[in-house]
């Protein structure tokens, strides 16, 4: 009786295996002379479905849904169509359904969604870049902690909205700045996001001074200001912190100001040294945990204060 009931899960398995391999292509061996876009189908079954064929091993469900995702991308990138993949968010949206916890679907999604829909004669819309948002979003909730979709969804508000109209554009640079700074937050997050934020700023400006009809300027606003200093005092990065100090004296900070800030960063990082209940004494632990830079200057500095 177990024999057959292990017989009767592998067949179940074998079937659906075979079933997603194949069916994204049959339609390309009946229809081997058809455009891409004449034969762009996809026959996955609904995430309930593949679970229950599975008896619910998501994450191997998962894997096989993304495995069938990468043929079908690469039938259409075989095939040289000129129009996008239509499915490529179906298959994402399936893998995640699966398994949550498979958080490279968001580079996968993201890099070739972007690259199928960037073709010669075609830019990417405002729609496709809602799109990918919606999806992104679905993993800053249900990760939190994970700084990649943050980065993704910010940095595709970059370089495609030439033929927005300037409402969609104003509303995809405040879509840019507030992820993009949500990713800052992250230590994983690349140092040069601050200056991608500064550019985001200076452009929504620019677009402002436009639609009320005054003359192009490079001025920002009280909230670029603010976003530094927020960041400033949680940065340990040495480079970053030179950069974003120099970005708050171009707007108008000065020193003593900034040197203000400094008392968030030195408590900041006793707090740390605090929480790691350390055996070490404090200058030994700098040494260790900041072991170059200023962040190790200000902290050994506030310790002769």
């Amino acid at each position: 009786m177990r024999k057959t009931h292990i017989l009767y899960i592998s067949t179940l398995v074998v079937l659906l295996i075979g079933y997603i391999y194949t069916q994204p292509h049959m339609s390309s061996h009946t229809l081997e002379e058809a455009p891409f876009h004449q034969r762009d189908a996809t026959h996955l079954p609904p995430a309930k479905i593949i679970a229950a064929a599975t008896l619910n091993y998501n994450s191997f469900a998962a894997s096989l849904t993304w495995i069938a995702g990468l043929l079908y991308f690469g039938d259409w990138r075989l095939s040289h169509a000129q129009q996008p993949p239509q499915y490529l968010e179906t298959y994402a949206e399936t893998v995640f359904q699966l398994d949550s916890e498979f958080i490279h679907i968001f580079d996968w999604l993201n890099s070739t969604y972007i690259g199928s829909h960037l073709l010669e004669n075609r830019s990417i819309s405002f729609d496709d870049l809602e799109t990918l948002r919606r999806f992104n979003e679905q993993g800053i909730q249900k990760h939190p902690n994970y700084w990649k979709p943050h980065y993704l969804t910010g940095m595709n508000y970059i370089g495609y909205s030439s033929d927005r109209t300037p409402e969609e554009r104003l509303k995809e640079l405040d879509y840019g700045i507030k992820y993009l700074q949500q990713c800052s937050m992250f230590s994983q997050c690349p140092n040069t996001i601050p200056a991608n934020v500064s550019f985001f700023y200076q452009r929504k400006q620019q677009l402002r001074d436009f639609l009320n009809g005054k003359s192009p300027s490079n001025s920002s606003t009280n909230e670029e200001l603010q976003f530094y200093k927020t960041l400033y005092p949680q940065t340990m990065d040495d480079q970053l912190r030179k950069q974003l100090e120099q970005s708050m004296l171009n707007l108008g900070m000065s020193k003593q100001e900034i040197k203000d800030l400094d008392r968030g960063q030195i408590d900041q990082m006793r707090q740390h040294f605090e929480s790691t209940h350390s055996y070490l004494p404090l200058d030994l632990w700098t040494q260790v945990v900041y072991p170059t830079g200023s962040s190790q200057e200000l902290l050994l500095k506030s310790t002769q204060e």
